[in-house]
């Protein structure tokens, strides 16, 4: 079964003005904005979406960095304060086991000496304090190990930070580098 649609020429023609008034009714501009608007919105929004993921991204990458880079002077800093610490902690373990008690022992030792001079002690009581008592004159100190430390050379950052430091910390190397000479 077809199906046919007959239009007579009145309808046609009513069908042709009314498309004719439809396209006078709609200007350019208003097809243009219907049309062109939401493509330049989508143009813009896509911009705007991509300038921020991208600011997002550096962002992320900057803190990355910089967190890298604080890790890395956390890490200088700490084995340059650990040397130092040993540095420390080793003169401190030189002048408790040797110094002092050889400085203490010294004027003990002048004591006896004097004695053996007055004739109040004799030489045979004297060599038993000096291997008893006064055992810390006899014996030598060991070489203390100091690390050497280029405190500079190691964590230049330091001194972009505080300069002053500079001048202040010169005494540690200074007195390090001597008493590793002497």
């Amino acid at each position: 079964m077809t199906h046919y649609l007959l239009i007579d020429e009145d309808q046609l023609q009513e069908i042709l003005t009314a498309l004719a008034r439809l396209k006078d009714s709609t200007s350019t501009s208003q097809h243009l904005l219907v049309s062109a608007a939401p493509v330049f919105f989508g143009a813009v929004l896509g911009l705007a979406f991509g300038f921020f993921t991208d600011w997002l991204k550096t962002r992320r990458e900057n803190r990355k960095l910089s967190r890298e880079r604080q890790e890395n002077e956390l890490a200088k800093l700490s084995g340059v304060m650990t040397a130092l610490g040993f540095n420390v902690e080793s003169l401190i373990h030189t002048v408790m086991q040797q110094v002092l008690p050889h400085h203490r022992q010294s004027h003990a030792a002048i004591a006896a000496i004097s004695a053996v001079r007055n004739h109040t002690m004799d030489i045979q009581q004297f060599d038993r304090l000096l291997h008893s008592e006064f055992q810390p004159m006899t014996s030598r100190c060991p070489e203390p190990y100091l690390m050497d430390v280029e405190l500079f050379k190691e964590v230049p950052f330091i001194l972009v930070n505080d300069p002053e430091l500079l001048k202040r910390s010169g005494w540690i190397l200074a007195f390090t580098r001597h008493l590793k000479f002497v």
